[in-house]
């Protein structure tokens, strides 16, 4: 007969290694958690992967960027359409890059005064329209970004979804871009396209897209996302919040410098405080235009090379 003792023991070992195990498993569960809700900003992922994206969606050939900076990697589409009434043209691309396991879409950003000027105009008056995921965003900015989804983007997307299902889906632009990549994520997640933990949101001086309810989706749905501004960029003050109801979603990576290599960075957990570079009156246009130490159409025209 085995003593009661010894059962007794054992019923003790057991539930000592079901602790351990369970106290395992809730640390595993926990850290990946935090890891997927607090990403870490890496300047060379931005520097020479992302941005070259941003500038190859100026150019009429956005291959050469592709491949200087992804390596083996190539342009899948590039959709330009007309969006606006003074029949400006809009425009993305997608691509995929089999060295990085990513499919990549990038948006343009504005060209030509005429897009400027009605940009402006919709802001000024506060004309915003209902976005899918919930709150309002500019109207300007939410057909800009429809036009160029519905115009094939979309599709472009699914199919490249079909043939690399474990691929992660980077989205960026710069400018009218960055809104449009910042609706562009936003609504793969609400239409459930492609699941938060395989996307990445990265713009670069993104002008406020939405209000404040629209900026509370983008942070609780997606958990990779940065806003990077240089210095006194003047376009990621505008439209202004408290005049228009606009707000940023998170999370700034502010360079008050000239984004050299190995320049310094700040990042601002809050969404649109008073900290980073709404500490400053930023009204540079020149710094909008220049994101780390060279001017966005010089860059693409160089095949993205620094």
């Amino acid at each position: 007969m085995i003593p009661l003792t010894f059962i007794a023991s054992l019923g003790t070992v057991s539930f000592y290694i079901s602790l351990i195990s369970f106290l395992a498993l809730t640390l595993a569960v926990s850290t990946a958690e935090s890891n997927l809700q607090d990403p870490i900003y890496d300047d060379a992922f931005a520097r020479y992967k992302l941005f070259p994206m941003c500038a190859a969606a100026f150019e009429e050939n956005p291959q050469i960027c592709i491949s200087n900076a992804l390596g083996n990697a190539s342009l899948f589409k590039q959709v330009t359409v007309r969006c606006d009434i003074f029949e400006s043209s809009c425009s993305g691309f997608s691509a995929v890059s089999h060295d990085h396991h990513a499919i990549v879409l990038a948006f343009r950003g504005s060209l030509g005064n005429a897009q400027i000027v009605d940009e402006g105009f919709q802001a000024l008056f506060n004309i915003k329209r209902r976005f899918v995921g919930g709150g309002r965003a500019s109207k300007y900015f939410y057909n800009a970004f429809l036009s160029v989804w519905k115009g094939g983007m979309r599709q472009d997307l699914a199919s490249l979804r079909h043939l690399h299902p474990d691929y992660e889906v980077w989205v960026t632009g710069h400018s009218l871009g960055a809104a449009m990549a910042s609706l562009a994520a936003g609504t793969i997640v609400a239409e459930g396209v492609v699941p938060d933990s395989q996307l990445k949101l990265m713009t670069f001086g993104q002008p406020r897209t939405g209000d404040k309810e629209y900026a509370h989706f983008i942070d609780s749905r997606i958990s990779y996302k940065f806003r990077v501004v240089h210095a006194q960029d003047i376009i990621p003050h505008m439209p202004f919040k408290l005049i228009w109801g606009y707000k940023h979603h998170r999370s700034e990576i502010w360079y008050n410098n000239d984004m050299t290599t190995n320049s310094t960075f700040v990042g601002c957990e809050e969404a649109d405080g008073n900290a980073c570079s709404n500490s400053q009156v930023a009204l540079s246009w020149p710094d909008h235009m220049h994101y780390f130490n060279i001017h966005i159409f010089d860059f693409g025209k160089n095949g993205c090379k620094y």
